[in-house]
């Protein structure tokens, strides 16, 4: 059952998205995955310290999410293939932390294109904002010619 809907996210959003689209693929049209793979272990994460100030994200859930990156679950990735939406995944090239691990993905996902804005990090949609949408927009017009309107937005976009 097709729900209309489309879901993006970077960073730990894109893994969450990632982890919908694997457990109810049925229900979206298109994802958008910014600088996110699953996951591989390969990186050990520490959340250090609180930062001080307001953040934009919910900081009592980061040791936890953080401690599932550093071990995650290997089906992330093997169920990678039951993602049957249409999916963007924009990378920021060799200045990101993950380049390899975003080809990677786009191979196992069926319908997936990967865009690489060289140069734009892991915040590609901040350090690059035109060539963010330039990338993002014909994918989304694509679906919505299709007949789908709706987009709900996973995000973590830290404040400046």
């Amino acid at each position: 059952m097709r729900e209309d809907l489309r879901v993006g996210g970077h960073s730990v959003g894109g893994t969450v998205a990632t982890l919908f689209a694997e457990r109810y693929p049925s229900r979206l049209d298109g994802l958008i995955l910014v600088d996110s793979p699953p996951p591989d272990g390969s990186v050990a994460f520490d959340p250090g310290p609180r930062p001080d100030g307001d953040l934009p994200y919910d900081w009592a859930v980061m040791p936890a999410i953080l401690a599932q990156l550093n071990d995650p679950d290997p089906a992330w990735w093997a169920e990678l293939p039951a993602i049957t939406a249409p999916t963007l995944v924009i990378g920021g090239g060799s200045t990101s932390p993950v380049p390899q691990l975003l080809s990677k993905l786009a191979g196992l996902v069926p319908e997936a294109t990967l865009v690489t804005i060289e140069g734009a990090g892991h915040a590609v949609h901040r350090n690059r904002p035109a060539e963010f949408p330039a990338a993002a927009l014909p994918f989304l017009q694509r679906i919505r010619a299709d007949g789908i309107s709706p987009v709900a937005h996973i995000s973590r976009v830290p404040r400046d």
